[in-house]
């Protein structure tokens, strides 16, 4: 599927074949989810293309793009994680930046209900790595502890309690040495740096790896 340029070959419509994004190269990472595109070149540069409707692909503006731009006003990027409507990246000084949708406060910057460029989450530092689900976003600081903001329809904040949403990054208790971290859909994952998992949200299909029911909500860490 490629009707918004999400493969980012330089047209719209799909291909049935493997086909190379010409306009960048050294690529390090990648990340994509529903129709948007994230890349880190060599360089530290974050590169974006495909689905732009709340304007996250960071370029300025709402408009559909079939191959990778660079996204401007970033330095160094070390980790990127693109969200259903937003995007995250991080810089090599552990700042956080966040842009696209913030309708249910998952940018975490305080400002209107969507953001065209990258803009700094002001009370977060240290930053090693983020990732943003579908309507949440997760942190993680170098000393092991995760930040959580966004929707929590779900739980997926995993504050522990029903709060619809929060647009203030809030301290996720209950784990703390963690160093890896995964927002999948309206569920969360943090891998603790003795092997363990632990998970948090939406189990309605068994996504957060815990025994229960059809359509249980989990609204705190808990050991998978």
């Amino acid at each position: 599927q490629n009707p918004h340029g999400e493969l980012g070959y330089g047209y719209f419509g799909y291909t049935a074949f493997p086909t190379p994004i010409l306009n960048i190269n050294g690529v390090r990472d990648v990340h994509t989810i529903n129709a948007h595109s994230l890349a880190i070149d060599s360089n530290g540069s974050l590169w974006s293309w495909g689905y732009n409707s709340n304007g996250q692909l960071g370029n300025g503006h709402r408009i559909p793009t079939a191959s990778p731009k660079q996204v401007s006003g970033l330095g160094y990027i070390v980790a990127t994680s693109a969200g259903d409507s937003h995007s995250l990246a991080v810089d090599a000084d552990g700042n956080l930046w966040a842009w696209g949708s913030n309708l249910w406060g998952q940018l975490g910057t305080h400002t209107s209900a969507y953001t065209l460029t990258p803009t700094n989450v002001p009370t977060l530092y240290d930053i090693v790595e983020a990732t943003a689900g579908y309507q949440h976003s997760l942190a993680l600081r170098v000393d092991g502890a995760v930040f959580a903001w966004g929707s929590n329809h779900f739980g997926e904040l995993g504050l522990g309690t029903g709060v619809s949403s929060t647009g203030d990054p809030a301290l996720v208790s209950g784990v703390d040495g963690i160093v890896q971290i995964s927002a999948t859909g309206s569920s969360s994952l943090a891998l603790r740096y003795d092997g363990t998992v632990w998970a948090w949200g939406d189990n309605s299909k068994g996504q957060a790896g815990l025994p229960s029911q059809n359509n249980r909500v989990q609204y705190a860490p808990q050991k998978v």
